[in-house]
């Protein structure tokens, strides 16, 4: 896993962009933001609940899903890919020394 950074922005507002960390996990089944991001780029999404599983243990959360976002490269920003459904969470985990 590695953790790189990026340019986010919502597709009706790429003018709006924030410099956040992508964490790359190629064993998560979803793809989250933090409820800080998506207050700084003035994105809600919808409630929804989900299930999410680890290997320690289940738990069900309440979270909004957000459609539309895209990243960014930092160094050419014209070097893009859209986000499918993303999901806020208050705290997304990450491990600082996995920066890039």
């Amino acid at each position: 896993m590695g953790i790189l950074p990026v340019f986010l922005f919502h597709k009706n507002n790429p003018t709006k962009r924030i410099k956040v960390y992508a964490s790359l996990d190629n064993t998560s089944g979803g793809t989250f933001l933090s409820e800080q991001s998506a207050k700084a780029l003035g994105v809600e999404g919808s409630d929804t609940d989900l299930v999410l599983k680890t290997i320690y243990r289940t738990c069900n959360v309440t979270t909004k899903a957000i459609e539309g976002l895209v990243v960014a490269n930092i160094k050419e920003h014209n070097v893009t890919f859209d986000l499918t459904r993303t999901f806020t969470r208050n705290i997304v985990p990450a491990n600082c020394s996995k920066i890039s």
